[in-house]
């Protein structure tokens, strides 16, 4: 695993992990809260990805060593410690909150042995302890309709703590035709209101739902439309996972 200066670790960290919320993927970071011997001392961490690519992030010169010593028995039990917590996270049913067994661990290395003494001996003295935290994206919530319902759904994600990110008409191109459908032509013949959801003639559909693909393509490079027959709205949860706090002790330590 390749690590990074040791002045700048610290805010490296923080600044790939929330890259990588920011991209909607899970990390997990592992931190060294205990040093035994021949481990790298405490404050030293590691970034795992969701892709299962692991990152070591050496702590600060420590008077007696370098510093910068990464056991690989122990990069590898960190490493598979992290994916175990990101493949459960993967599992995990929608809409099932992570509890605290989800979302932290807690790594001995070496493993306890028996002790060689009253005391307990060297081993005791010579363990690793290293904290893991799971991290994931903020959750997203997409609202796509123009219904009653929508406007006290989107007051409550305001109040749960959500902020819009994209918001936009959809059904725009189809506004036309809704406009003569229902307004003009339905009332002209007195057509039953269940005629909105017929389907009409094989080749009106087929134009319909080339508007309709052609509506979506637009929306996903990033366009929007000024009107429309429904509205799609996209927020996210304020908090991202680093918090203010984290960032701020990362940028002093890099000045």
């Amino acid at each position: 695993m390749k690590d990074m200066p040791q002045a700048t670790a610290p805010a490296w960290l923080i600044h790939q992990a929330a890259r990588e919320l920011a991209q909607g993927r899970r990390v997990c970071i592992a931190t060294v809260v205990s040093s035994g011997l021949g481990a790298p001392p405490a404050g030293s961490a590691w970034l795992v990805r969701e892709d299962g690519s692991a990152q070591f992030c050496p702590a600060a010169h420590r008077a007696g060593g370098s510093g910068r010593d990464e056991p690989a028995s122990l990069a590898a039990a960190v490493a598979d410690q992290a994916r175990r917590l990101l493949n459960h996270a993967r599992q995990r049913p929608p809409g099932r909150a992570a509890g605290p067994r989800d979302r932290m661990a807690h790594l001995v290395w070496p493993q306890p042995q028996p002790p060689s003494g009253p005391d307990g001996g060297p081993q005791a003295a010579g363990r690793t302890r290293v904290f893991l935290e799971l991290l994931e994206p903020p959750p997203r919530l997409l609202v796509v309709g123009a219904g009653q319902d929508a406007p006290p759904l989107c007051r409550l994600a305001a109040e749960a703590g959500f902020e819009v990110r994209r918001a936009t008409y959809a059904n725009s191109l189809l506004l036309p035709v809704a406009i003569v459908k229902f307004r003009l032509w339905e009332p002209l013949v007195q057509a039953p209101a269940a005629s909105g959801v017929r389907l009409g003639p094989p080749w009106m559909e087929r134009l319909l739902l080339a508007l309709l693909e052609a509506e979506a393509w637009w929306i996903g490079l990033g366009g929007s439309f000024p009107l429309g027959q429904s509205a799609l709205v996209l927020a996210q949860r304020r908090s991202n996972g680093v918090s203010g706090a984290r960032r701020g002790r990362a940028a002093r330590q890099q000045r």
